[in-house]
Parts: structure tokens; C-alpha cells; sequence
């Protein structure tokens, strides 16, 4: 709600309101990409043009906490503070602990001798990957598809590139195996379940090679050393019904009701 002669900055009304989006000059509402927004009701002026919810006029999902909407159309979630310090803890962990497997693994291919193919399933290796820079990204697309009503048990994401390079490498900081592993693809993210929980699965593939280790310079050959060695890395993560509207929830019941799991109530 505005209050009087306290937006002025620079003796200019400030133009930037809910969600960082400017005001419209005519109606004072603020302006998405896509439609208005009126914060005194908490609702968009026009339909959605996306259908995600049951009313066209719904913003947020009815919870501005969890949830933003860049555009007017979909909503995201909004990474919590429950977040931001498990992805501290996990950095500050591998770091101490994994550059000494790191470095051993690095020697080995450098020798020959590393496996040409590895699977690093739920281990320190492939859950370093949950806080990486583009899984993060995968992340919020996974939920926007979630919350459209795709069905990510039958219909899973599949090749979300990770691109490393510099940018990358500034990212990843001092995580041993981020840095290791570099440039990835995220081949698939689905809903699995595990016993009576629900769970996100994430399948990475990377290949270690002559070219990744200049960041995309040079060339790469199959075998003997410095040659391509492959890692699938897979992890599970819970998923956060916070983030869920009420489409989601009905596609992850149905999922559940088709592999014997007990419905959400």
C-alpha cells in the first residue's frame, strides 16, 4: 500500500514496486511483462494467459512467500533460506573433503588409468551437484513444468545442457568436483518414488577429456592418458510441496495412485 511523501527519491516518485516491477503511469498498477498487478488485492487485472491456476486471477498461487512470476503467466519458486545454507554447508564439506579424491582421480586420468566409465549414484561425488549453477536452473524449470500439470513421472525433462566454461569456473568456486567435472548435461530429471515418499531424480553425464580440461580449446582422443573418461551422477532430492500449486499436487497424486503409493491429503 502506497504512503504519502515516502516514495519520493531524488524528488521522483519511485518507480519500482512488487517483485521489482515498475508502475504503470496510468493506473499506478505495477506492470508485468504480460498483465497488471494489483498489490491492495492481491490479484491480476486481466485472465491468465497460461491457465495455470482454477482462477484466471490468481497470483502467486496464493502464496507470495514460495513464489514469484517474472512474466504474468508461471510462476517459480523462490529459493528459501533452508536452501541457501544446506547449498553452504555442502560447498564448505566438499571442498575440505573432496579435493584429495579429486586430485587422485585427476593424477589417474592423467596416467590412463581411470575407469572409462564411472556411475557416482548418490554419493559425495554426485550430491556436490545439487547446489551447481545449472542444476539450479533445472531445478525451477522442473517446478514450472510441475506446476503446468506435466506428468514428470511418465514424461521426464531430458537434456538440459550445463554449460561450464569461465563463467562456470568463477560459479563453482572451490568445489572439487564441480571443477573436476566441468561442462555437463543434465540427461533427465523425473518423479520417482521410494518407498511412500515422492522424490525428484536427477541424471547428469559428464566426459573428462584433453579439450575439457582447456575449457573448450584444443582436441580430445578415446584412450590411454589424458583420454575421454565418462561419469553418470545421479541424486535424489525430496520434493518441496511449498512450491507446488494445486495442478501440481494433482499430478503427483495421480502418480501416486498408479505406483501403489499413499495420495496426498
Amino acid at each position: 500500500m502506497p504512503m504519502p511523501n515516502r516514495q519520493m527519491i531524488g524528488g521522483e516518485l519511485y518507480r519500482y514496486a512488487f517483485q521489482g516491477q515498475e508502475k504503470d503511469p496510468e493506473t499506478g498498477k505495477e506492470a508485468f511483462q504480460l498483465r497488471l498487478w494489483d498489490g491492495r488485492i492481491g490479484r491480476w487485472l486481466t485472465t491468465d494467459p497460461a491457465r495455470e491456476f482454477a482462477s484466471p486471477y490468481v497470483g502467486m498461487g496464493n502464496n507470495p512467500i514460495n513464489f514469484i512470476d517474472k512474466r504474468g503467466d508461471t510462476i517459480s519458486p523462490v529459493i528459501g533460506l533452508d536452501e541457501i545454507t544446506l547449498n553452504f554447508k555442502n560447498k564448505a564439506y566438499n571442498t575440505v573433503v573432496g579435493w584429495g579424491n579429486v586430485l587422485d582421480r585427476t593424477w589417474n586420468w592423467f596416467k590412463g588409468t581411470e575407469p572409462e566409465f564411472t556411475e557416482e549414484y548418490e554419493n559425495r561425488f554426485a550430491n556436490s551437484f545439487k547446489d551447481a549453477w545449472k542444476v539450479g536452473e533445472a531445478r525451477k524449470y522442473f517446478y514450472s513444468e510441475l506446476n503446468r500439470a506435466r506428468d514428470l513421472g511418465s514424461d521426464p525433462i531430458t537434456n538440459y545442457s550445463g554449460k561450464f566454461g569461465l563463467e562456470g569456473l568463477q560459479k563453482a568456486g572451490l568445489d572439487p568436483y564441480e571443477q573436476f567435472v566441468g561442462s555437463y548435461s543434465i540427461t533427465e530429471i523425473k518423479l520417482v518414488t521410494s518407498g511412500d515418499v515422492m522424490q525428484i531424480q536427477y541424471t547428469l553425464l559428464n566426459s573428462t577429456h584433453a579439450k575439457s580440461l582447456t575449457y573448450g580449446a584444443g582436441t580430445s582422443w578415446e584412450n590411454g592418458p589424458m583420454g575421454t573418461v565418462t561419469q553418470e551422477i545421479i541424486f535424489m532430492e525430496k520434493i518441496n510441496y511449498n512450491q507446488l500449486n494445486n495442478r501440481a499436487k494433482g499430478v503427483i497424486n495421480h502418480y501416486r495412485v498408479n505406483n501403489f503409493v499413499t495420495p496426498l491429503r
